[in-house]
């Protein structure tokens, strides 16, 4: 465990450094496991928040459903890190990166566990807000505390997000030996063109259902 936090520590600390000095890493498995334990380590603390949030609002809680989302969080644990690296990949090797999926998916998956970090930050500081005063819709209180978490969460996504692409861009223009412009847009083509897709089809989809609804309404 000590060794994983040191590890853990200089990854957020000096992600440059640390980048350059698991060059030499050449297995699937260790990375993996390192993104898998800090993914259900965060995804621990957001259940267990979640329930306390939910309890100190005098709800009730559903085991059921959070065993549900601790199981499907196992799933995404180990499906991440490939997914995500085989998307950035396609777009490195339409620039030009040459050296193997191996050397897109370390740094890819390294930039997805500091993207966790500041996620982690994100849950603890928003997630004792809403313990220490929980959101009661309909009040004014409420709305201005549910704005400025929302602030909060927003600040610590875009700060891990930039910064894990920063460190992803590193890695890639180093291990796939590439120009850092080049390892840039390649990691961000994929995803960046299936967002776009996705929001175009969502797009015409609710396009297409309000015209449906229009016309079952006669108003046309």
């Amino acid at each position: 465990m000590q060794k994983y936090i040191s590890k853990l520590m200089r990854l957020f600390l000096e992600p440059s450094k640390f980048i350059k000095s698991v060059s030499k890493e050449k297995d699937y498995w260790e990375i993996t496991k390192f993104f898998a334990v800090s993914y259900v380590f965060v995804l621990l603390i957001t259940l267990i928040l979640s329930a306390l949030i939910t309890l100190r609002m005098g709800s009730s809680l559903s085991i059921e459903n959070t065993l549900r989302e601790f199981a499907i969080g196992i799933l995404y644990a180990f499906a991440v890190p490939y997914v995500g690296s085989a998307l950035m990949h396609a777009g490195v090797w339409i620039f030009e990166g040459r050296q193997g999926y191996f050397n897109t998916f370390k740094p890819v998956t390294y930039g997805f566990v500091l993207y966790l970090i500041y996620n982690l930050f994100s849950v603890l500081t928003t997630g004792i807000m809403q313990l220490v005063k929980p959101i009661y819709p309909g009040t004014p209180y409420s709305q201005t505390h549910a704005t400025v978490i929302v602030v909060i969460a927003g600040l610590f996504a875009l700060t891990g997000s930039i910064i894990a692409l920063y460190t992803q861009t590193i890695g890639v223009s180093l291990y796939q030996k590439i120009s850092k412009g080049k390892a840039f847009l390649g990691i961000i083509l994929i995803p960046l063109i299936s967002i776009i897709v996705i929001y175009l089809l969502v797009l015409i989809i609710l396009t297409k259902l309000g015209f449906e609804t229009i016309l079952s309404q006669g108003i046309i």
